[in-house]
């Protein structure tokens, strides 16, 4: 439940909003994911979902709806290149520590679910989310860089997963090639809605 928005300062525009996280627990040669935290989400980033439109194609990628392939964005070369002219990007609520294996990474998004309630008070599930294509992940990255910028920072580590392999963030700060983060991305058109 959010308390309140920070006005001014570092946090503003950041939720207050308590939550729980799932963080990885490493072993000697193994890792598991099921210890949970509670933190606040402006301390993380913050909690809103962002919804991105793109109206036409460039020298660096095509505009397509990227396919699916058993629930999960297809790792395929060409389809590293498209961008979906309609998508969201999870909330920080969404956003994993790193992992070592692009498969948990789309197993991970492929699960995940977001909820909040509508303009007529409806709690609406989120259900359809995937890992992002190299091209969407670029596009994030180019965006939230920009002066005046219309969203926050929400990629922030260096090394993200797309559903080909880990994408670099020049401006981030942590994460490895081998060691990538998880934020989800789902199509968003019109006649698309939760449940």
């Amino acid at each position: 439940m959010a308390t309140s928005t920070e006005t001014t300062g570092s946090y503003a525009g950041k939720s207050d909003l308590a939550y729980y996280s799932w963080e990885r627990s490493w072993g000697n040669s193994n890792y598991s994911i099921g210890t949970s935290s509670y933190r606040k989400a402006r301390e993380g980033g913050n909690a809103r979902m962002y919804h991105v439109r793109i109206t036409a194609s460039s020298g660096e990628y095509t505009l397509g709806v990227p396919r699916i392939t058993d629930g999960k964005t297809d790792p395929g070369a060409d389809n590293a290149e498209l961008v979906s002219p309609s998508f969201m990007i999870a909330s920080q609520l969404g956003a994993v520590t790193t992992t070592d294996n692009v498969e948990i990474a789309a197993s991970h998004c492929e699960q995940y679910v977001e909820v909040y309630k509508d303009e007529n008070g409806q709690t609406v599930h989120l259900r359809d989310w995937r890992l992002p294509t190299r091209a969407e992940l670029e596009i994030i990255i180019n965006f939230q860089y920009k002066e005046n910028a219309a969203m926050d920072e929400v990629l922030a580590g260096q090394w993200y997963w797309s559903a080909s392999g880990p994408v670099k963030n020049a401006q981030g700060s942590d994460g490895s090639e081998d060691n990538a983060y998880i934020r989800c991305i789902r199509d968003a058109y019109t006649n698309q809605t939760g449940d």
